[in-house]
């Protein structure tokens, strides 16, 4: 199976790369932060402080560490991660980058008119999906959750049957498989990636977490500030307005923000049945 290069550096960066296997990430200000991939390498310790190497936005420049001044691509963070050599491993770390931007099929070239055939089926596949952007998904603080799913694989075979054990757990009352059980992979897939292996899995998530941020946003807005203002020591009536004006504006932007992305999720009699009217009131 080859793939395509050019594609994958065009349209990879790194933060897919750590998104995609969960490598811890800070801001600050406009700039990303992570743990260099290359100090023990160089250094022979791990680095324990994670504002000493800034994160790139293209794939040539992936990562520099101001510490121990390493620096590398998009392949050379894949490889120093999965304990692989860019150059010996090279066909691994292209395939690893292909599954860090989703449905590595998309990237696989095995002949002009399959590869073509490949990539419309994955396009028509995705049209009716809702795919949220990165802001959606950093204002859901989804942007770094890793879901555990499982890979399983069955199988008709006999012969394949006879060469592997059996998941008794899966047999019915006389003893014939329900399910032709052979193997269980367990895979952290990023919640972009689900919603390509597990579309109702990822809506279900979504959900579930506007809804959550809602009915916090909400508890926020019909909150009393009355004590937090006399805290933070504001005396002037005019001020205290003004704070409190704010912060609750603040409050119904973010809920209508967050409104705005649990909608793409729900059907016409779904949103009617919403209410907002008591956020205007």
């Amino acid at each position: 199976m080859l793939y395509d290069l050019k594609k994958i550096q065009e349209e990879i960066l790194p933060i897919h790369v750590c998104n995609h296997f969960g490598i811890q990430y800070i801001g600050k200000g406009n700039r990303k932060f992570i743990h260099c991939p290359e100090h023990l390498k160089k250094l022979g310790v791990e680095d324990k402080h994670i504002g000493n190497c800034i994160l790139g936005n293209d794939f040539k420049n992936a990562y520099y560490c101001f510490a121990c001044h390493a620096r590398g691509s998009v392949f050379d963070f894949i490889a120093n991660i999965n304990n692989l050599d860019v150059k010996k491993d090279f066909y691994k770390v292209v395939s690893l980058a292909a599954e860090c931007l989703g449905d590595d099929r998309e990237f696989q070239i095995e002949d002009t008119t399959e590869y073509e055939e490949n990539k419309k089926k994955i396009k028509e596949s995705l049209e009716d999906k809702v795919r949220l952007k990165e802001s959606d998904l950093e204002l859901l603080q989804l942007n770094n959750v890793f879901i555990e799913t499982v890979n399983e694989c069955f199988t008709d075979n006999i012969d394949d049957l006879l060469r592997k054990d059996i998941n008794f757990n899966n047999l019915s009352g006389n003893g014939i498989p329900e399910v032709n059980f052979l193997d269980i992979k367990t895979k952290n897939v990023s919640i972009t990636n689900l919603m390509i292996f597990n579309y109702d899995l990822y809506c279900k998530i979504v959900k579930e977490r506007c809804l959550t941020l809602l009915n916090n946003l909400k508890e926020n807005i019909e909150k009393d500030y009355s004590s937090l203002i006399k805290k933070i020591g504001i005396h002037d009536e005019k001020e205290q307005q003004y704070f409190l004006d704010d912060l609750i504006h603040k409050y119904k932007m973010k809920y209508l923000d967050v409104k705005s992305i649990y909608f793409q999720f729900l059907n016409e009699e779904e949103k009617e049945k919403f209410d907002i009217s008591w956020l205007f009131n």
